[in-house]
């Protein structure tokens, strides 16, 4: 393509003007004052709030990649002399408002964490599940739970979900 001085000066002056202009001043949401309409009881929403939720498709795409999320992807400090060769899984809970050891695991983190388990154990057949707990010389209590016992026991009823529904 062949492009003569003259057209290609007005064309990037185009794109400069374009790249000056953000979708958020062209629709003047610097001008918006947050507490707009406050005192008519309005809430003043900003373009990338949803009073909706998430929608379904997006929940369900979370659900999806949720087994890929939690993962620590550097050196931790978990327990001295295993971070090499273990795999680290966080997850939100595990205390009760008194900061005392509790398993307040929710139904989705427990399937989303038997949904990862699954995956890394399938993967590394003789890895042995353990909890920060059960390491030698730990004295924590996290994860709040015996992570052998809840695996065997929620992997049973999973698998006789499963050969139910088969």
């Amino acid at each position: 393509m062949n492009t003569s001085r003259r057209e290609w000066l007005k064309q990037s002056s185009f794109a400069a003007f374009g790249l000056g202009l953000s979708l958020k001043s062209m629709g003047n949401e610097e001008g918006l004052l947050r507490s707009f309409g406050k005192d008519q009881g309005l809430i003043n929403l900003g373009s990338n709030e949803n009073p909706y939720g998430i929608s379904p498709m997006a929940k369900q795409a979370i659900m999806e990649q949720i087994s890929e999320s939690n993962r620590y992807q550097y050196n931790v400090n978990g327990v001295k002399d295993f971070n090499a060769r273990s795999i680290h899984i966080a997850y939100i809970g595990g205390i009760d408002s008194n900061n005392q050891p509790e398993d307040n695991r929710s139904e989705a983190q427990q399937h989303a964490m038997y949904n990862l388990l699954q995956e890394l154990t399938e993967k590394y057949p003789f890895a042995k599940l353990m909890g920060h707990r059960d390491f030698p010389n730990v004295a924590r209590a996290c994860p709040s739970f015996d992570v052998d016992t809840w695996w065997k026991e929620y992997k049973k009823i999973h698998e006789a979900e499963f050969a139910k529904r088969a």
